[in-house]
């Protein structure tokens, strides 16, 4: 083949296999949050579509990097930690006592993760700015059709059919996860005035559909950015003692909250902190299942068989101490922590979006809100391939300084 036919069919195959990225990034970063609005099914149909057109542009392209993840990133600490969480998750359900039922959604849930990272292995090491702008586009698209169809609305109806809850509530909440890898695709590029704009906009989202905690956890995961702007390693290694600390002595909060607080407190306040004084009675229950937990998905079923009580806590602390016990959390909290350590040695300014986008995730986590249903795994899925779209970004955006060289070579002219 003449080398000419060589160069065009190489051209014709890099254009392909930017079209297909390109498309499946647009499925994900913007089809995906604008139609959690309508249907939250949504995202379990489009997500795997859009990973596919991302490996089959991977595929296509002339000049891709190997398939297979390098050693540094398969053995780096937080893969390592996640593949022992995903493992003792997997053990657990030989003692779970709704086998079938959690070993359909552990699967789902591996798949789910094994589809992000694949996609992840798969992205371009240089993300280009074409790609970069599909982040803050869904974004902004998504927080106004949300402000739109909750104004259009009315109370009643704002819950569109969906046997599994409300739509656009889970919408509002995707908003506020997704917001931070947009507005660090914004910050990448200087545009500090369109990233204000978004994060307006976002907030306005779930101030309308009225979602407490999303606010919550925007507020907090704001305050994370604005601290951990000037220092983000500093500020990882303070997140790391709060957080692991939460996940490792949070049996030990509701005990002792239980001894000095039961009966002490207005009936308001007393309604609110049953539930943790439920955890600290079920912990003196326990015995040796404070090692092992019930089981993977045991609180869901529990709470939907009525072997648990209605209202027992909703959040991922006890989630995760209740089902996978403290082995469990000792895998949740390094995971967590690796990551938070990972994303506080970022470059600025990516890191203290990323802070603020794992802080997010967590406040949302903790409060109850979203634990480990399979489409917050999907959601926290598409916010880790948007942040990695960001990084690659961020890595080329500095170029190397001059070298200025003090001795040079004078050249004479020839006589």
């Amino acid at each position: 083949m003449p080398a000419t036919a060589r160069h065009q069919q190489a051209d014709f195959a890099a254009e392909a296999a930017q079209l297909m990225l390109r498309l499946g990034l647009a499925i994900i970063l913007i089809v995906v949050p604008t139609g959690a609005i309508y249907s939250r099914r949504l995202l379990f149909t489009l997500v795997p579509v859009g990973v596919a057109m991302i490996l089959l542009g991977a595929l296509l392209a002339p000049s891709r990097h190997t398939l297979l993840p390098s050693r540094q990133v398969m053995f780096s600490p937080v893969v390592q930690a996640l593949v022992l969480l995903l493992v003792w998750v997997g053990l657990s359900l030989l003692w779970t006592p709704f086998q079938g039922l959690a070993l359909e959604r552990y699967g789902k849930t591996a798949a789910t993760v094994a589809l992000a990272v694949a996609a992840i292995f798969m992205l371009p090491g240089r993300t280009r700015t074409s790609n970069l702008n599909l982040m803050p586009i869904g974004v902004g698209i998504a927080a106004i059709a949300t402000i739109a169809v909750a104004i259009a609305l009315p109370p009643e109806l704002r819950e569109l059919p969906d046997p599994e809850g409300t739509s656009i509530e889970r919408a509002a909440l995707g908003l506020v996860v997704l917001v931070w890898p947009a507005l660090g695709a914004l910050a990448v590029r200087e545009r500090w005035a369109s990233a204000g704009a978004l994060a307006v906009a976002t907030a306005g989202a779930a101030t309308v559909v009225w979602v407490p905690a999303a606010l919550a956890a925007m507020v907090v995961s704001a305050l994370v950015f604005s601290i951990g702007s000037s220092n983000p390693r500093r500020v990882s290694r303070i997140l790391v003692v709060i957080c692991a600390g939460l996940i490792l002595f949070a049996p030990a909060l509701a005990l002792l909250g239980q001894y000095f607080l039961a009966g002490h407190l207005p009936p308001a306040v007393s309604v609110w902190a049953q539930p943790y004084f439920l955890w600290a009675e079920l912990i003196r229950m326990e015995g040796w299942r404070v090692l092992t937990g019930h089981g993977f998905d045991m609180t869901v079923r529990g709470l939907a068989s009525g072997y648990l009580p209605a209202f027992t806590p909703r959040s991922l602390l006890f989630e995760v101490w209740y089902d996978l016990g403290i082995v469990g959390a000792i895998a949740m909290a390094t995971f967590v922590s690796l990551g938070l350590r990972a994303a506080g040695r970022l470059p600025v300014p990516a890191a203290s979006f990323m802070l603020a986008g794992v802080v997010c995730i967590l406040v949302v986590a903790f409060s109850g809100l979203a634990t480990m249903q399979i489409w917050w795994i999907t959601l926290i899925c598409i916010s880790t391939i948007s942040f990695t779209c960001v990084i690659n970004a961020q890595a080329r955006t500095v170029r190397p300084a001059a070298r200025v060289v003090t001795d040079a070579p004078v050249l004479r002219p020839r006589p």
